[in-house]
């Protein structure tokens, strides 16, 4: 009997079966140890972007625990094809479209949510140096890239990435080869988002 697929028989989806197997594990490690004690194990800590070390957001607060994943599998959730979405924090104009993974999304004029924003555990700016070199290199500063000279050369006038209109930034900020950076962030459900001068502390 297959383990996974359309079709997935009697042995149910593994992915139900191996979290309904280790449950006993949220309950003497809870949140993100007990996951990381297979995902991907405990000396890689992939969970290693800004929502975990800025904003103490560990897997659980995502997926759900152990039990919420084989159940929610139980009640028809397939499993990596139905996946968290940012959407459902950060609302539609700053998420992925329903049905697409953050990993196959695509934005701005195509390029790929990852490519500003980094992977889906390491969203910029990452703990790991090596995570944060590029945007480093490219707009001198770790985070999401926002540096809208890095790809056009010049501030553009028309909205941006998700909309986003470069209004709160003075022209001296813009030509001064500063960095920018997206205001409020993380950006949460009902905020209004601007584009400022990135504040070096």
């Amino acid at each position: 009997t297959p383990l996974t697929g359309p079709n997935p028989g009697s042995a149910g989806w593994f992915s139900r079966r191996i979290h309904h197997r280790h449950d006993f594990i949220a309950q003497s490690l809870p949140g993100q140890a007990g996951c990381e004690k297979c995902h991907p194990g405990p000396n890689t800590h992939c969970l290693r972007g800004t929502m975990n070390t800025d904003y103490g957001m560990v897997c659980t607060d995502c997926h759900g625990t152990i039990v919420n994943v084989a159940n929610t599998i139980s009640s028809g959730r397939i499993p990596w094809l139905d996946e968290p979405a940012c959407r459902d924090c950060h609302t539609a104009q700053f998420g992925e479209p329903v049905g697409v993974l953050f990993r196959e999304a695509t934005g701005h004029g195509g390029v790929m949510c990852s490519g500003c924003h980094g992977s889906p555990h390491a969203i910029f700016p990452s703990r790991e140096a090596r995570d944060n070199a590029n945007n480093v290199a490219l707009q001198g500063h770790a985070g999401i890239l926002s540096d809208c000279t890095v790809c056009h050369g010049t501030i553009p006038t028309g909205a941006g990435p998700h909309g986003i209109t470069v209004t709160d930034v003075v022209e001296s900020e813009l030509t001064s080869g500063g960095a920018l950076e997206i205001f409020p962030s993380p950006l949460q459900r009902g905020m209004n988002a601007s584009i400022r001068a990135a504040r070096t502390e």
